[in-house]
């Protein structure tokens, strides 16, 4: 996700989450925890438990900041990528 819209000042702080994650629950989690705001990257793996089978992927960000005292926050996704695991 890229931000392309800047407030007057920098947020107070930022939170940063993503996931790997099939389409019914997350295989493998990172969360960034409430930092100062700045350019971020989480990177997460995940290992196949099979050795050759066909899954379906997504990624899933959530990226919160806090701005003169108000919360908000926005849920982004990756489209789905069937690949095998090897």
């Amino acid at each position: 996700m890229e931000i392309t819209r800047c407030t007057p000042k920098p947020p107070d702080k930022c939170h940063l989450t993503v996931s790997i994650a099939n389409p019914v629950y997350d295989m493998a989690h990172k969360n960034g925890g409430w930092t100062k705001c700045g350019k971020k990257t989480l990177t997460v793996g995940y290992k196949c438990a099979d050795l050759i089978s066909k899954r379906q992927f997504v990624t899933v960000g959530t990226l919160a900041m806090v701005y003169k005292g108000r919360t908000q926050s926005h849920a982004f996704s990756s489209a789905k990528v069937t690949l095998y695991c090897r």
